[in-house]
């Protein structure tokens, strides 16, 4: 994917990270956008938005890549920030032992909050640092097919997996805008015939 000129309103996707504070979002955000990985940044206050000209498939589209804030005194808030987005990404570090716990919570978090029917990334971040992987797919298996979550692992700093990762959310928004686009022409293109009654004579 590379840089374009400014794209169509139609063709912008707005894209929102959520979880804990230290769990690596900004970090994500930044070698996707910069290919950096800074180990000092300062904790995210609120919320931080970039946009990202992409090229997909000769196709000129934006994302708009909404970085919030972890703590817990910001999520009151986070619904608003959420609003017309086409896809989450549920961060998580990977390397805590809490890890299980903090997922069960952002989930729950979604489902009572933000009433969305979007795809749900959950990423794995910091995977330079984990030992077995497979411990966490087997213990996560069950909120991943409960909430039909897709599963990542990356690693902000090495960049293992942050292209390929944005690469399907980019793939999976589009598509869905397109299947959505198709289903309302063929609405108003072809609404549906109503029954004629016989006339009484």
């Amino acid at each position: 994917m590379k840089p374009l000129n400014s794209p169509e309103e139609n063709n912008k996707y707005k894209i929102i990270t959520l979880g804990d504070a230290g769990a690596g979002k900004t970090s994500l955000v930044l070698r996707y956008t910069r290919n950096v990985f800074d180990p000092n940044l300062s904790t995210t206050i609120g919320a931080n938005f970039v946009t990202v000209p992409v090229d997909y498939n000769h196709q000129d589209i934006e994302l708009e890549l909404w970085d919030t804030a972890g703590q817990e005194r910001y999520r009151s808030v986070l619904p608003l920030y959420s609003q017309g987005s086409s896809a989450i990404l549920l961060v998580f570090d990977a390397s805590s032992d809490n890890y299980l716990k903090n997922v069960q919570y952002w989930v729950d978090y979604i489902v009572d909050k933000m009433e969305l029917t979007v795809p749900v990334y959950l990423i794995g971040n910091k995977n330079d640092l984990v030992d077995c992987q497979d411990e966490i797919v087997a213990s996560t298996e069950e909120i991943v097919e409960r909430h039909s979550l897709k599963l990542f692992f990356t690693s902000a700093k090495t960049g293992q997996n942050v292209e390929r990762l944005f690469r399907a959310v980019t793939e999976d928004v589009v598509r869905r805008e397109n299947r959505t686009t198709k289903v309302t022409k063929t609405m108003i293109l072809s609404p549906q015939k109503q029954e004629s009654k016989p006339c009484c004579g």
